[in-house]
């Protein structure tokens, strides 16, 4: 003959049918530490009454799902070109045309002559958005006019949207801090060309200088991508 197990208050426990409020989660002893990944929950698999056991780390992966880390870069590049010159890249992607693109890094310009530079956004081999030597009117995604001999730096977050009919999919919207004696930030990138309409395999920063005495730099080049769905 089996067992009959009952809890302080007298409920019947079972081992095919036991009842989560016959659990007395609030006398239980606390943890007393922080969670971490191989802590073990309890989760109903579907919804459909098979319990099962996981541990916190998937509780991580699931919340994060949505976004993900795609790559990095942090090995800064700097350029001294009056003209358009690739900094820093990630290579090695594959991100289809399904989802949208987040992007940011740190970028900075040295003392020197320059009083003005910019950044701009390269995917694959098309130039989404070209960098601008010229005042702090014009649009880049890192720029500006930080003075004559001045350092600035700041930081810019970005986006490409994904690939979708009749709608535009290469603006780059920017969030800029400055830092430094000079401005150094700027609304966005100006369109240059759409985003390609095939798998992004790599991203670049792309810059340009006013001066070749003095440097653009940029660095900690991360990507995001977001799921839609």
């Amino acid at each position: 003959m089996g067992w009959t197990f009952y809890d302080s208050s007298g409920r019947k426990l079972n081992t095919t049918s036991t009842l989560i409020d016959n659990l007395d989660i609030a006398n239980a002893t606390d943890i007393g530490a922080a969670i971490v990944d191989e802590d073990l929950l309890i989760i109903d698999d579907g919804a459909g009454g098979t319990n099962r056991k996981t541990e916190a780390s998937r509780i991580k992966t699931y919340i994060g799902a949505a976004i993900a880390h795609a790559g990095n870069q942090s090995t800064e590049a700097t350029t001294t070109s009056t003209s358009v010159a690739d900094l820093i890249s990630i290579t090695s992607l594959s991100i289809g045309t399904t989802l949208p693109i987040i992007g940011r890094n740190l970028h900075r310009k040295a003392s020197g002559a320059l009083n003005q530079g910019g950044c701009g956004i390269k995917v694959n081999s098309t130039i989404v958005g070209t960098p601008n030597s010229g005042n702090q009117s014009d649009q880049n995604i890192c720029g500006g006019n930080g003075g004559e001999d001045s350092v600035a730096s700041g930081h810019a977050i970005w986006e490409l949207t994904h690939i979708a009919t009749n709608y535009d999919r290469s603006s780059a919207v920017g969030l800029y801090v400055s830092k430094g004696s000079g401005f150094f930030g700027k609304d966005a990138t100006a369109k240059t060309a759409a985003r390609p309409d095939a798998t992004t395999t790599s991203l670049t920063i792309n810059g340009i200088s006013t001066s070749a005495s003095s440097l653009i730099g940029a660095d900690e080049f991360h990507i995001y991508t977001v799921a839609v769905s």
